[in-house]
């Protein structure tokens, strides 16, 4: 393959992910083609997906079936994990990627990638969480789908494992005092504002947001946190730590509420006289 064809690969798991992905590859690798891989479930959470390839963000999108994965011990994950890559791969191999970028390193493919000594990138899974990896963990241990084991033994907990040699993030988000070398600052809302003006339609049109939304001028904006999905609450706790905070601090203003993309909270009926944002999209 000529010096001049280089191929870029990156992975993401949720909305965030995706829409650091879409920035990022445009304002460092558009000039090269740009390949994304996503889980199998991205079909049920996002299924317009298909559209990052047809509106130009990629040029191929490969899919593949995490949940085979979900509870398997560390012999199956090995057995296994190598043959299903490659075949999700074809017809691209590993090595054909010039660079590697990876959201969620706690996904299977940095295994993959670090069985076979190869160096990668991580994008940090949400804003401010490099430097919060703990939180992160917690959540993953709850979820019992993840093999943790696993992920200890490649430092992908705490994201120092050798094959990491850079750590994409907003930096200025960061816990005070944290530093880390390997660290290197994107900060997609400040790349969202120098953008092209046809991109940031596309990316619009792709998230199917809203129109404006007309509102009261005290109204408040309330953006909320899967917590039950995520096994860090239960569900009526969820629901009572927004009600308490309706009852308390939003009693006499307008609320505008828009849900994370996978929380699955019926704020309609929790709050009648709310506007509920039913479009899935990252804030």
């Amino acid at each position: 393959m000529g010096e001049d064809f280089k191929m870029v690969l990156y992975h993401a798991i949720n909305t965030y992910q995706i829409l650091n992905c879409m920035l990022h590859a445009l304002m460092f690798h558009a000039d090269e083609k740009r390949i994304i891989f996503l889980p199998s479930f991205i079909k049920r959470n996002i299924p317009q997906y298909s559209e990052l390839k047809s509106l130009g963000f990629f040029n191929d999108i490969i899919l593949f079936n995490y949940s085979k994965y979900n509870g398997k011990d560390e012999e199956y994950i090995y057995n296994n994990l190598d043959g299903d890559i490659d075949e999700a791969l074809y017809p691209y191999v590993v090595l054909d990627f010039s660079e590697i970028y990876l959201g969620a390193a706690h996904y299977y493919l940095s295994v993959y990638l670090i069985s076979h000594n190869i160096s990668f990138s991580i994008m940090e899974d949400g804003a401010g969480l490099l430097s919060r990896h703990k939180l992160l963990e917690e959540t993953i241990r709850n979820q019992h789908v993840l093999n943790v084991t696993l992920l200890e033994k490649n430092k992908l907990f705490d994201l120092s494992n050798s094959c990491i040699k850079k750590k994409i993030c907003i930096t200025s988000v960061q816990e005070d005092g944290f530093d880390d070398p390997l660290m290197e600052n994107f900060n997609v809302i400040q790349s969202l504002a120098i953008l092209e003006m046809d991109w940031k339609k596309k990316i619009l049109y792709f998230w199917k947001c809203p129109k404006p939304i007309k509102c009261n001028e005290n109204s408040v904006l309330l953006l909320t946190q899967n917590f039950a999905n995520l096994n860090q609450l239960s569900f009526s706790s969820q629901i009572l730590i927004y009600q308490i905070l309706k009852d308390f601090f939003i009693r006499n203003s307008g609320l505008i509420i828009k849900p994370h993309p996978n929380d699955l909270m019926y704020y309609e009926k929790l709050f009648p006289n709310a506007v509920v944002i039913k479009e899935k999209f990252p804030s």
